[in-house]
């Protein structure tokens, strides 16, 4: 029986199908500090209209309250109603932000090469299940197959042999033997009949 190949990202798509997962629609929510320690987060890149949450010492999150912020890293950040309005971006050189694009590049290279050796590692684990399972039920098959085959046998044994009918008992016990009646008796039971 030849299945079609997968490839290792195929495999992950059909095993989170089948745990109901969606690996594609993973949210993250990015968080930075103000100038000033305060903790803010918002979900996915940062940009005109995304939405800020300012994080309190116990944990709780509110909108960012109307103002210019500050992050640690300079960069300004403008909200209305919870809302990024603007965003102005720190001022540096751009020799860093290069080498800093350059490092990012490197890490992710690092990471998609990770990745893809632990895919393959999964899609070598997840070829040996198959196989293991192939030959399991191979081997209960082929069990089932002789177990019916002996039962097959010993039904057309039993259909092969002769049906004998048990004969009724000859002597018994208990039998019934007629009465003979003698010449008087008859006469006297013929009367009987005619007198009537």
């Amino acid at each position: 029986m030849n299945k079609p190949k997968l490839t290792a990202k195929e495999a992950i798509m059909q095993i989170g199908n089948l745990l109901k997962m969606e690996f594609t629609k993973v949210e993250k929510f990015n968080e930075a500090k103000l100038a000033d320690g305060t903790v803010v987060m918002w979900d996915g890149e940062i940009g005109e209209g995304t939405a800020i949450m300012v994080v309190s010492e116990d944990g709780n999150q509110m909108p960012a309250p109307d103002a210019v912020h500050e992050l640690e890293d300079g960069t300004l950040v403008t909200t209305v109603g919870g809302l990024v309005t603007s965003i102005e971006a720190k001022k540096e050189v751009e020799a860093k932000v290069e080498m800093a694009e350059d490092d990012t590049m490197a890490k992710h290279e690092e990471r998609m090469k990770a990745m893809e050796d632990k895919m393959a590692e999964i899609e070598t684990k997840m070829n040996e299940m198959f196989a293991a399972y192939e030959s399991k039920f191979a081997s209960i098959s082929e069990s089932n197959t002789a177990k019916f085959a002996a039962i097959n046998a010993i039904v057309e044994e039993i259909a092969a042999e002769p049906i004998v009918v048990a004969a009724k008992p000859s002597n018994s016990t208990f039998s019934k033997k007629e009465r003979t009646m003698s010449t008087i008796e008859r006469i006297a039971e013929f009367k009987k009949l005619s007198n009537k």
